[in-house]
């Protein structure tokens, strides 16, 4: 790989780019070449360098920025699946400290000429003069920083506040245990509080700069990407899609949902033109009336912020909104948050509501948000989080770790949570501490709207991608690309039940073991796509399973010993995994969606009430009250012999 990519730095053509891949020079051929690169993993894994600001990764600021410290890369040797080497993150402890680092580089280096040297961030620099390396940046860029991609705030949010539960309560034994280890600077759960703090303040404001950073060294066009409306998610067959570009420019897709850009930088045959006009209009306004707030020290939890809120009891006004400062149009008072000490503490929150009606929001592609707040804030969209610089759902009395004097953020948003008829903005703002001398609100949104004469239909069942891109004369955009469930909805623990159980088949067919599924809905079409059993057996649905209203699907043991039993024409969709099976003498069975949310969770027995035929004698179980499937009683043995998999199993009506 080094010396291919040293031969590609010399002539950065397409040839020895794509031989690197085992591919010809269209990118598309494969060759008897060996695949050494994994271009989509090396552009990963130095996005999160350069995004977390890592100074001690595959180039180290301890090291002079001439060699690498702590990195990995691995690839299979003998009997390669024309995989490329796979670089591993290691030993991230040294990033996420300044918003404003930049480790993009170039950090020039005799080492970069050191085969004992080499690594990721020698081999981006030997691959940056490629358009094809750039584009597919570009595109990995657009995946990750937007529309709730793996590096955007929120999901950055989820994931600190999924980690910080797991250990909140050990952090009190923690400190207890170490935190006077040293008795100049104790440790307590201020200290814990005030390190997730830390990391959350990092995120809103990295992603423009990283950003910027990645535009100098040409790894992110100047040409935004079209904005799709709604974005991905569950889509009724016949919804239409909105697509807003950049001015001037022209919108490229394809009806196979296929990139519409050829390597080389040529329009693939076949492309469709998106053509439209966009408007942009006022939902509210910078300075409105109309405000509601509340400002009494009172724990709101969480439901304030859902559109059905009663907030009629709130004071109303209008922005800006707060105190201390002398420019408010409405002046908010507060109590004394503890009375007990002496002077006046101020109320760690104050929070806002504001209604405000939009029609056809489908049409609407695109929300800019600006917000003023003093010291820190979160603002919702109908219950929804789109903006904010606070931990996920903090307490009524937590106090910002940051004094921030009278900010304006302004944040492009999707409007995926917006809905046609009435909406509601909640924000809150936190002061940074008791003793602060002023809050400030005004807040202002905007929505873009886009209306075509050639409009892009959603139909069918099933899931739908579409990829389009923007082009202006030679310049594309990175590539927009969603996917669609078109047709069908998740799966909930009431549609979707397991209908018949076969754990212990007559001998000789031992491995004929199955579990059917059905979809209990008259109406619904099911999104199986991710749903997997993780108790039990192991099996995850593929994409683009569904499953129609009282249609039924298999997992099985073994599939040529299920077919010898059952023959041929049913339902399967796959076979247990990493040889599991279903217990003879009973066991737990959960199935989850794709995201971790429980579909079923029951234990079936072998014992009386469970029924008797079931255990080797010929029978499977059916299940006769989806409500409770833990119960024995919701259970009866089939009516034939060996069951009835993938078609119902009725009792035959006595003459």
């Amino acid at each position: 790989l080094y010396t291919l990519a040293k031969a590609h730095r010399a002539a950065p053509n397409n040839t020895n780019y794509f031989r690197m891949m085992g591919l010809a020079a269209d990118g598309i051929t494969p060759t008897a070449d060996p695949v050494l690169l994994d271009p989509d993993n090396l552009i990963d894994y130095m996005l999160l360098t350069f995004w977390s600001g890592n100074l001690d990764g595959c180039v180290s600021a301890f090291l002079g920025n001439n060699r690498g410290n702590n990195w990995y890369g691995i690839r299979r040797r003998d009997g390669n699946p024309r995989q490329g080497f796979r670089f591993i993150v290691h030993d991230f402890e040294h990033t996420m400290l300044d918003v404003n680092e930049d480790r993009t580089g170039p950090f020039p280096t005799d080492a970069e000429t050191n085969p004992a040297y080499y690594n990721p961030m020698f081999l981006h620099y030997d691959l940056m003069q490629n358009t094809e390396y750039r584009m597919r940046w570009a595109d990995r860029v657009h995946r990750h920083m937007f529309n709730g991609g793996a590096l955007t705030p929120t999901a950055w949010q989820n994931r600190i506040n999924k980690l910080a539960a797991v250990v909140d309560k050990a952090i009190i034994a923690e400190s207890a245990r170490w935190g006077d280890a040293n008795p100049s600077v104790l440790r307590t759960r201020n200290d814990w509080q005030n390190a997730q703090n830390n990391l959350i303040n990092y995120l809103t404001p990295r992603n423009p700069v990283v950003l910027n950073q990645l535009r100098t060294d040409n790894l992110y066009p100047s040409l935004n990407a079209p904005v799709l409306s709604p974005y991905g998610g569950y889509q009724p067959s016949g919804a239409e899609i909105s697509i807003q570009g950049p001015s001037g420019a022209t919108l490229y897709y394809m009806a196979d949902g296929s990139d519409p850009r050829l390597p080389g930088g040529a329009v693939k045959p076949g492309a469709l033109v998106y053509s439209s006009t966009s408007a942009t209009e006022s939902l509210i306004p910078w300075s409105a009336s109309g405000w509601k707030y509340l400002s009494d020290n009172t724990n709101q939890g969480t439901a304030w912020r859902d559109p059905g809120h009663n907030d009629s009891a709130w004071l109303t006004g209008s922005a800006e909104l707060g105190y201390g400062d002398g420019d408010e149009a409405t002046v908010i008072s507060y109590p004394d948050a503890d009375p007990a000490t002496p002077g006046i503490q101020k109320p760690a929150t104050c929070y806002f509501r504001r209604t405000f009606n939009t029609t056809e929001a489908n049409q609407i592609t695109g929300l800019s948000l600006s917000v003023e707040y003093d010291d820190a804030y979160i603002v919702y969209l109908n219950g929804i989080r789109i903006a904010g610089n606070l931990p996920l759902n903090p307490a009524y009395d937590q106090y910002a770790s940051n004094v921030v004097e009278d900010t304006i953020d302004t944040i492009s948003i999707p409007s995926s949570a917006l809905v046609s008829g009435q909406n509601v903005i909640a924000v809150e703002i936190h002061q940074c501490n008791d003793s602060s001398s002023d809050l400030s609100m005004n807040l202002s949104l905007s929505a873009t709207r886009t209306s075509t004469a050639t409009p892009l239909i959603l139909t069918g069942v099933g899931p739908r991608t579409l990829k389009v891109r923007a082009r202006n004369a030679i310049a594309w955009s990175a590539l927009a690309e969603s996917t669609y469930q078109v047709g069908t909805a998740a799966p909930t623990a009431a549609e979707l039940v397991v209908s018949e159980i076969c754990y212990f088949p007559p001998a000789p067919h031992g491995d004929a073991e199955f579990v059917e599924l059905l979809n209990n809905s008259p109406t619904v079409t099911l999104d199986l796509a991710g749903a997997r059993f993780t108790e039990g057996i192991d099996f995850t649905f593929p994409s683009g399973t569904t499953l129609a209203p009282g249609q039924r699907v298999l997992v099985v043991q073994s599939v040529p010993a299920f077919e010898a039993l059952h023959g041929t024409g049913r339902p399967v969709a796959g076979i247990f995994a990493n040889d599991t099976a279903l217990s003879n003498s009973g066991e737990r069975l959960r199935l989850e969606t794709h995201d971790g949310t429980t579909l079923l969770d029951f234990t079936y027995g072998i014992d009386f009430p469970w029924p008797a035929n079931a255990n080797g004698l010929g029978r499977s179980m059916i299940l006769t009250n989806p409500s409770d499937p833990a119960n024995p009683l919701s259970w009866r043995p089939s009516a034939g012999q060996n069951g009835n998999p993938g078609e119902s199993d009725a009792l035959p009506r006595l003459p």
